[in-house]
C-alpha cells in the first residue's frame, strides 16, 4: 500500500486518522510496514494465518435471552397463583322468601300484587326485618313512578332494617 493510498484512506476516518498520517508520513516510512499491520488488525475479518474468522456476534442473542430470562420470571407467579376457596357441599340450607315490593306511576306500593298503604309497608317491612334469614325484597318501581317515592319506600326500608333488597325489571328503563 503506497503513502497516498494510506493518506487517501486515512482522511476518509477524519479525526481519528491523526496518529495513521503521521505514522506514515515523513520520516516515519520505515514505520509503514506498521501502520499496514495497524491497518490490518482494524479492518480486517481474517486471523493471523490469513484465514477467515467466522464468528457471530453473540452478544445481541444474549441480551435478547436475558430480557426473555427475565420476563419469564416475572410472569411465571402471575399464572401459577390460586386462590383457594372453601365451596359449600350439599344442598343450600335454607332459600329465603321473595317479597315483590311494586310502586305504581301514581305513588301507589304493593306487597306482592296487593295494593297496601304506606303504614302497611311499614309493619310489613319491620316483620320483615325480623325475620332470619330476611326475605329477599325485590323493588320494582314502574318506568313513570316519581323518583321521589321510590327513595321514600327505600328510606323507609333501611331505617326499619331490611337488608336483603334489589332491584328488578330495569330492562324497562334502556
Amino acid at each position: 500500500m503506497s503513502e497516498e493510498t494510506l493518506s487517501s484512506f486515512a482522511s476518509g476516518l477524519g479525526w481519528a486518522a491523526i496518529p495513521l498520517i503521521l505514522l506514515v508520513s515523513g520520516t516515519a516510512r520505515r514505520n509503514i510496514s506498521a501502520a499496514r499491520e495497524v491497518l490490518r488488525m482494524a479492518m480486517s475479518t481474517q486471523t493471523a494465518t490469513g484465514q477467515v474468522m467466522v464468528e457471530m456476534n453473540t452478544t445481541p442473542l444474549i441480551d435478547v435471552m436475558l430480557v426473555l430470562l427475565v420476563l419469564l420470571i416475572v410472569t411465571l407467579p402471575i399464572q401459577t397463583h390460586a386462590v383457594k376457596l372453601g365451596m359449600p357441599s350439599g344442598p343450600s340450607p335454607l332459600t329465603p322468601q321473595i317479597v315483590e315490593l311494586g310502586v305504581d306511576f301514581d305513588g301507589a306500593i304493593s306487597w306482592n300484587g296487593t295494593r297496601i298503604s304506606r303504614a302497611t309497608m311499614d309493619a310489613y317491612l319491620a316483620d320483615a326485618a325480623r325475620q332470619s334469614p330476611q326475605p329477599e325484597i325485590h323493588v320494582n318501581p314502574n318506568r313513570l313512578t316519581n323518583y321521589d317515592v321510590v327513595a321514600k319506600v327505600l328510606a323507609d326500608a333501611q331505617r326499619l332494617g331490611a337488608t336483603q333488597i334489589g332491584f328488578t325489571g330495569i330492562d324497562q328503563y334502556r
